[in-house]
């Protein structure tokens, strides 16, 4: 799906920056990135520590929008604004995070840890990048 028929179809809202929100989710990803550093590893876990480092990006890419003015409202929106602001590799990232994602919170699907071990490595690499992004945004 296209950026523009997100906003469209109402699935992303258009509004004004919202910092307050921005700086809230950036804040709340952190958090969440600092609760997953305390969780071991092992093949019960693994599946859970990758759903919240999804929803840790989910939360900085959200970040994003709300500094653009947008309200995103659906995980397909969220990859298309990535798409739109030109990350495309984090964007496909997202979009086979949320995949993943989706099978374990959905159908109870569990991920092999070592799967998860070498997909948290690049998940850093994603909030890295749009860690950065979120920098460019709030130093103008």
């Amino acid at each position: 799906m296209r950026w523009e028929e997100c906003v469209e179809r109402g699935t992303a809202r258009k509004g004004r920056p919202d910092f307050q929100r921005a700086k809230s989710l950036f804040a709340m990803a952190e958090v969440r990135l600092d609760v997953i550093k305390e969780i071991e590893m092992d093949d019960d876990s693994a599946s859970v520590i990758f759903t919240m480092m999804y929803e840790s990006i989910l939360e900085f890419a959200h970040a994003l929008a709300a500094l653009s003015g947008y309200k995103i409202l659906d995980h397909v929106c969220t990859k298309a604004f990535l798409e739109d602001m030109g990350i495309r590799s984090i964007a496909a990232k997202f979009d086979i995070y949320r995949k993943n994602r989706n099978s374990v919170n959905y159908y109870g699907k569990k991920l092999e840890r070592e799967y998860v071990e070498i997909s948290l490595r690049e998940m850093n690499g994603v909030i890295g990048k749009l860690k950065s992004e979120y920098a460019k945004l709030t130093s103008r």
